[in-house]
């Protein structure tokens, strides 16, 4: 047999091998795991103790915020939609909380107990969220529109409702997730972390999870099946306003203080994280363990900036170039499948 035979019937194989496809739509949707691996390496390369145990905890740390916030845009562009205003649904939730609880001169507080600003401030979110997915699916509005309006609107409230000053020193009860931890493992990451399971679980083991893919996927043909894709849509805003508002909560309790411009420009890290970690922006396909990838790359990328003493001016570069990249992986996976 010749070399040509057995290159070209080897060939024949990869390609039969490539054609499948729950090995191609794995491969797909987990190459960030690789491109994660390699920056680790070039990382740990060009920046001395950079695989220090307290440099990879800052960088898990960094990931919670970012993190909770990318599992509710995920659960929005699985239906084929994306939720702009996470930002400002995260920095107008955690300083509505922070003036209820605020008691310290001369920053706005009522002195409220954190067992029912907690609360309030989550159901705050959710019916952010809910007002969001009513309006994209009951009316229609096209959810860039939407989601650009809320963010722009609620940032806009946060200065307004505070007269843009800060509150700080919040109640120990409320910043105890940020100030305590487990070894060298903030609970923080370790909620974080839980969070990612029962998510992962509600997505790939449950009816709503079936749904969440089958609306992304084909709106049309849903409704035809019985399903009623704009409750789907519906909960998942919902869920995202929800989480949004949780990050609130984590980042605030991480800063032991509120502040109107908390959050600007996560969006855009939000979106690039899911994206990049193999969530489609035209909806139906993606995990949530590829998103959770996407998000400790930035968070890798993010702290590796920092011990390396870049310019601040740099970060938004290296943002942008990320957010590029994350649309061209998104339109490559698209044509390979």
């Amino acid at each position: 047999m010749s070399l040509a035979t057995i290159s070209s019937s080897g060939t024949g194989r990869l390609r039969a091998w490539w054609h499948r496809p729950e090995i191609r739509d794995g491969v797909l949707d987990n190459l960030i795991w690789l491109i994660l691996a390699i920056s680790l390496v070039v990382c740990a390369i060009a920046i001395p103790g950079f695989l220090s145990i307290p440099i990879l905890a800052n960088v898990l740390l960094y990931s919670t915020f970012l993190g909770v916030m990318v599992i509710g845009e995920t659960l929005c562009l699985l239906t084929g939609n994306f939720d702009l205003s996470v930002e400002s649904v995260l920095a107008f939730t955690a300083m509505f909380a922070a003036v209820l609880m605020g008691t310290s001169s001369p920053t706005p507080g009522w002195g409220i107990s954190p067992f029912v600003a907690l609360p309030l401030m989550l159901l705050l979110g959710a019916g952010i969220g809910f007002i969001n997915g009513f309006s994209v699916a009951k009316l229609g509005i096209n959810p860039f529109v939407v989601t650009l309006a809320t963010m722009i609107i609620l940032r806009g409230l946060t200065i307004i409702f505070t007269l843009s000053q800060a509150v700080v020193t919040l109640p120990g009860i409320y910043t105890v997730i940020a100030t305590s931890a487990i070894g060298p493992i903030s609970t923080l990451v370790l909620v974080t972390a839980v969070l990612y399971l029962v998510f992962h679980l509600l997505i790939t083991r449950t009816l709503f999870g079936r749904k969440l893919f089958a609306v992304g996927g084909n709106r049309s043909v849903s409704f035809a099946f019985g399903l009623n894709p704009d409750r789907v849509v519906i909960l998942a805003f919902v869920l995202s306003g929800t989480l949004a508002a949780v990050a609130g909560w984590f980042l605030s309790a991480r800063l032991n203080a509120a502040l109107p411009g908390m959050g600007e420009g996560m969006t855009f890290d939000v979106m690039a994280a899911a994206v990049i970690g193999g969530i489609s922006l035209s909806g139906g396909r993606g995990s949530l363990i590829g998103a959770l990838g996407g998000v400790i790359l930035l968070g890798l990328i993010n702290t590796a900036l920092t011990v390396a003493l870049i310019s601040p001016w740099w970060f938004n570069v290296v943002r942008g170039v990320v957010i590029f990249v994350a649309v061209g992986l998104d339109t490559l996976k698209q044509r390979l499948r």
